[in-house]
């Protein structure tokens, strides 16, 4: 694997079909959190990291989309 190809395993942008599922991986993950969480503040940022997350996923499912 090249510096490159490596590079691109983990940049969110890229063509790869497993990333969206990775984000939205990490988005469940993150929920999981949040709702351990008592502070609003802290659960408020933790949701909108996860969402972040889902947002990262829906592009790249578009990206994979667009190269085939």
């Amino acid at each position: 694997m090249t510096k490159r190809e490596w590079a691109a395993t983990l940049s969110p942008h890229g063509t790869d079909p497993w990333k969206a599922s990775r984000w939205r991986k990490r988005a469940g993950e993150i929920r999981a959190l949040a709702e351990q969480v008592r502070d609003h503040r802290t659960k408020d940022a933790l949701l909108r990291l996860a969402a972040d997350y889902d947002q990262q996923a829906e592009e790249a499912e578009k990206r994979v989309q667009r190269s085939a």
